[in-house]
């Protein structure tokens, strides 16, 4: 059975005019007619009456006809649902992402995404840069936010995103008079960085940038969490490092300071694994690299403060 042949049975039995039937589905009316002629055969039931004056349905084709326009619907709606998902509008998509980034390029490519994509599931998880490479590479997550650099066997780099790395002071630091900051003036104090098995691209970077400035830290504590980076550095515990967007978080007893540097800048890469893209996965990328276009981030402005 044939969607032309219930189309054109649906359209003789709405007009009850082969002629019509033949207008509205613009075709001519022999063919119209031998379509209907074929449906019933293959049913084996007579669903019209025809004779020079007028057309009308059988009981079993008044029965049919409301199967027919619901079979009609239904292949419509499967037609259209076959579209919207070439076009990445419906699915699921599972994306990764690491905390410093929701301060930064995240929530506005999340939010521009749902708003024009509000038919897809989407399925979000704060993980480390290592626990998303895992991800990828297993088929699970889809789309991971990553510090740079990536291990490119695996995964395909689709943006970057740079910024540059501040410190964070307690507010009656002697440097926080500064409006940018030497790294080497950071020598003697004490500080609170990443742990190195949770990020080790944050980690390597920041210690790259002190053995530059000629120390190597002293690290008294660990910090996953920005958050709980900022309270340490208010209770006086150290001071830290991190990506300028972090600025964003207000802390009562804490300040944001440049480094002069010109290495001071971390970078975030969208990655994906390698092969094929569905359709929902290059929407989002798409909605990454628009977003990216219309952005510009500068460097932190001097005496940021969050207290």
């Amino acid at each position: 059975m044939e969607l032309r042949h219930i189309r054109c049975f649906v359209a003789v039995a709405e007009e009850m005019h082969f002629g019509r039937a033949a207008e509205r589905l613009y075709v001519a009316q022999s063919a119209v007619s031998q379509q209907v002629k074929r449906l019933e055969q293959e049913l084996g039931v007579e669903l019209l009456t025809r004779n020079k004056r007028r057309v009308s349905l059988t009981e079993p084709g008044r029965v049919f006809l409301d199967e027919a326009r619901r079979t009609l619907w239904q292949a419509e709606k499967g037609a259209e649902a076959a579209k919207r998902a070439s076009r990445g509008q419906v699915g699921r998509i599972v994306v990764g992402f690491i905390g410093p980034t929701t301060y930064s390029i995240v929530p506005e490519v999340l939010g521009a995404y749902r708003k024009r994509f509000a038919d897809v599931e989407m399925v979000l998880h704060e993980w480390t840069s290592a626990q998303q490479t895992e991800r990828l590479r297993e088929g699970y997550l889809q789309v991971g936010f990553v510090r740079s650099p990536v291990d490119l066997d695996a995964l395909a780099v689709e943006h970057t995103f740079r910024e540059p790395v501040v410190v964070v002071l307690p507010e009656g630091h002697a440097l926080a008079a500064l409006d940018e900051v030497p790294v080497g003036m950071l020598a003697d104090d004490p500080f609170i960085f990443v742990p190195r098995h949770k990020e080790p691209h944050s980690f390597d970077r920041y210690i790259s940038l002190c053995r530059q400035a000629g120390f190597t830290p002293r690290v008294v504590q660990e910090s996953y969490h920005v958050h709980i980076l900022a309270a340490l550095v208010a209770a006086g515990v150290g001071v830290g490092m991190a990506p300028a967007s972090v600025a964003k978080m207000r802390w009562d007893g804490v300040v944001y300071r440049r480094l002069r540097s010109p290495a001071a800048e971390v970078e975030t890469a969208v990655v994906r694994r390698r092969g094929e893209t569905p359709p929902v996965v290059r929407a989002f990328l798409d909605v990454i690299g628009e977003v990216a276009a219309g952005e510009d981030r500068p460097a932190l402005p001097g005496g940021s403060d969050a207290g």
